[in-house]
């Protein structure tokens, strides 16, 4: 036996005012506005992570209106759809908003030469480019478009450059 149970307090806290809920309200008009209020939040949030919560969601209620379940599987079927859809995401958008990302599959040595051009004011980003990629650039020093540069290293998808 647990020596400090604290399941046994919490559950009429929190299970009690959702049962009352629940008898005044249908579950799948229940998870309709948790829907609702999923996709508003991510309209107001960058990223799309709350969308598929609300696509869990509302998939969870059309289902539920379908074929009813008990609110276990309703909830089991929330998370294993929405961690499904969150995790796919990147597959099935990656034409859409990952269009930049095969930069990143370009090795650049330290050493690759390429030339400016949009102005590098440190400590702004400027950009190169260098084996027919644009990449993001910062530097120690002033360089103009134009001008010929180097790569001291890589940070990340930025390049620092020296002339």
């Amino acid at each position: 036996m647990p020596i400090f149970n604290l399941s046994n307090r919490l559950l009429p806290v929190v299970y009690m005012p959702l049962r009352l809920f629940m008898e005044f309200i249908d579950s799948g008009l229940f998870w309709l506005v948790i829907g609702g209020m999923l996709l508003l939040m991510g309209l107001a949030t960058p990223g799309l992570v709350l969308f598929f919560f609300a696509v869990g969601a509302t998939s969870v209620a059309a289902l539920n209106w379908l074929y009813p379940v008990n609110m276990v599987w309703q909830l089991v079927i929330f998370l294993l759809l929405s961690l499904f859809l969150l995790g796919s995401y990147r597959k099935i958008f990656k034409g859409s908003f990952f269009a930049g990302d095969e930069v990143d599959e370009v090795v650049v040595e330290v050493g690759a030469r390429g030339e400016v051009v949009a102005l590098i004011a440190p400590p702004a980003v400027g950009r190169v480019k260098i084996l027919d990629h644009v990449w993001q650039a910062t530097a120690d020093i002033f360089i103009e478009e134009g001008q010929t540069v180097y790569v001291v290293r890589r940070d990340g998808p930025v390049l620092h450059v020296g002339k």
